[in-house]
């Protein structure tokens, strides 16, 4: 059962399908056996580095978590080696809303009220680009499989599609029913893109 400890992040289910980590606010941080449900272990000390877990999101490759806190800063650990790899302290003026790393792990990128989308590089821990958006509220966002470009959310329930390094918009924003969109996402492919809409699932 996992810490019942309130945190705003889901469960992380890593890209093996077998493990799941559940942070909390804490920041404490449990690894979880998928199938069985049993506690296989503990990410120790990452409650004495992160605290104030309010989101996080796991590597493709399964070898970094990215902690969004309260200080709106965000923190890489790595799985390898049990411990901080790294800090990105400039980031945002509002809360971090949403976390997501590039297929090649080789990018982060995180949105927040604030109007921006900011990706930095895993590698160098310092801020590739800032992408501001006319919305106030940016709930999600998501890369393409090239890494190249970036979706994102609005609370408007418009997803719009931008080119990372040039910082524009590619794609004339495509609008989900009711408003209600939270979330969006690429599949792996690169052919679709998925997010939520109110009730139902929308596809394009």
């Amino acid at each position: 059962k996992p810490d019942p400890t309130w945190v705003q992040s889901y469960p992380i289910l890593f890209a093996d399908g077998g493990h799941i980590i559940s942070p909390t606010s804490k920041g404490i941080a449990r690894i979880w056996d998928a199938r069985s449900g049993s506690q296989i272990d503990r990410l120790h000390g990452v409650e004495d580095v992160i605290p104030g877990v309010t989101i996080a999101t796991c590597s493709q490759d399964g070898q970094f978590i990215a902690f969004g806190c309260s200080d709106r800063a965000i923190r890489i650990w790595n799985m390898q080696l049990g411990k901080l790899a790294g800090e990105l302290l400039e980031s945002h003026t509002d809360d971090i809303w949403s976390i997501c790393f590039s297929p090649d792990s080789k990018l982060v990128a995180s949105t927040s009220f604030d109007e921006f989308i900011c990706v930095w590089s895993v590698e160098s821990f310092s801020l590739v680009r800032k992408i501001r958006i006319s919305s106030s509220g940016i709930n999600s966002a998501s890369f393409s499989s090239d890494g190249r470009s970036i979706l994102s959310v609005v609370d408007d329930g418009n997803v719009c599609l931008w080119d990372i390094q040039a910082a524009v918009e590619v794609v004339e924003p495509a609008q989900a029913n009711n408003n209600a969109a939270s979330c969006v996402a690429y599949s792996p492919n690169g052919q679709y893109i998925a997010s939520n809409c109110a009730n139902a699932v929308c596809i394009w």
